[in-house]
């Protein structure tokens, strides 16, 4: 003898699962989504640039905060995911606030000295 079961109604999965559905949707499929695109900027303590500086060696800020700075603008405004500084042979005296997703990376560490003494 066979048995009819009741039809089962598909599960629901509610309020709860709605809204985390919904935020995991919205984390991995944003339209701010950004590819990684890393930009160099340029600092060297030679340079005597004032306007658009730190694109290119040519035209580099003339000290690291500066440039740094720079780099953290490009992060905010959504230009890049993550900035090297990149610091040529020098003397600079300043202290400076790394900020994530920057890297400084300079010429090594007998010709580029970053001094904040006094600061």
């Amino acid at each position: 003898m066979s048995r009819i079961l009741p039809e089962r109604k598909p599960r629901h999965p509610g309020r709860l699962g709605f809204l985390v559905g919904g935020i995991l949707l919205i984390l991995v499929s944003g339209p701010d989504r950004l590819p990684f695109t890393d930009i160099t900027v340029y600092v060297d303590d030679d340079s005597n640039c004032n306007n658009n500086c730190g694109e290119t060696p040519q035209d580099a800020w003339n000290n690291i905060q500066d440039g740094i700075d720079d780099g953290n603008d490009l992060i905010v405004l959504g230009t890049a995911t993550h900035v090297t500084v990149q610091v040529a042979a020098g003397y600079y005296p300043e202290q400076i606030f790394i900020v994530p997703d920057i890297d400084v990376v300079g010429a090594g560490p007998s010709d580029t000295t970053i001094d904040a003494t006094g600061f």
